[in-house]
C-alpha cells in the first residue's frame, strides 16, 4: 500500500506515461514533486509574492458596515432563556416550569438550557451507560421514580447506581430519550 501512495503522487506520474515523461522539462517535475515544506515560523517562511499585488483593504469605522460583521460573529455569552410555555418549539425543547420548584428534588440544565442527559459508551460501544447529572435534593425520590417508569416504559428490569454527593444517577442501557421526555412532563 506504502508503494501504491508513492506511484500516486503527480511527481510520479511520468514514469507510466512515456508521452508525459517527454513533455515535462526539469522545472516542471521539480515544480509538481514539491508537494509540501514546513517552516518553523511564520517569520521564517518566505514571502509568496510581492505584497503591492497583494488585494487592496481598508479598515473602515463606519458603524452601519460593522452591523453586518456584528451579525455573524458569535455572541460572547448565552441569551436568557424564554419563560414562557406556550409556544412550541421544532427541536421539542421547553423551558423548566414553575411547578418543577415544588418537587422535592430538582434537575438544573446546562449553562446552554439543556437537560443533563448524556450517554457514555465503553468496551467498544457494547456497554451504554445513560448518565443524568445535576441532580439537587432527594436524590433516592428521584431515582425511585424514574426506575419505576423505565421499567414500566420498557417491559424489563434496569439497573441504577446514585452517586448522592455528585448528584448523579446512572442508568443501565440507553434510556436516554425516555428520561429527557419525563424530565419534560415532570417540567424539569
Amino acid at each position: 500500500m506504502a508503494a501504491l501512495r508513492i506511484f500516486a503522487r503527480p511527481c510520479f506520474s511520468h514514469i507510466f506515461s512515456k508521452t508525459l515523461a517527454s513533455n515535462l522539462t526539469k522545472n516542471t517535475l521539480y515544480n509538481n514533486c514539491k508537494i509540501q515544506e514546513r517552516y518553523s515560523s511564520f517569520k521564517s517562511s518566505p514571502q509568496v509574492g510581492d505584497p503591492s499585488q497583494y488585494t487592496d483593504f481598508e479598515i473602515s469605522k463606519d458603524p452601519l458596515e460593522w452591523l453586518y460583521v456584528e451579525r455573524l460573529l458569535t455572541p460572547k455569552t448565552v441569551p436568557p432563556a424564554p419563560t414562557s410555555t406556550a409556544k412550541q418549539y421544532p427541536s421539542g425543547w421547553a423551558p423548566q416550569s414553575e411547578d418543577a420548584l415544588k418537587l422535592p428534588y430538582f434537575v438544573s440544565r446546562t449553562r446552554n438550557y439543556l437537560q443533563p442527559v448524556y450517554l457514555q459508551r465503553s468496551f467498544r460501544g457494547m456497554r451504554r451507560i445513560t448518565i443524568l447529572r445535576k441532580i439537587e435534593g432527594d436524590i433516592w425520590l428521584l431515582e425511585a421514580e424514574l426506575k419505576k417508569h423505565l421499567e414500566e416504559t420498557t417491559g424489563k428490569s434496569i439497573g441504577t447506581q446514585i452517586h448522592e454527593v455528585a448528584g448523579i444517577l446512572k442508568f443501565k442501557g440507553d434510556q436516554v430519550i425516555r428520561i429527557k421526555e419525563w424530565l419534560t412532563t415532570k417540567g424539569l
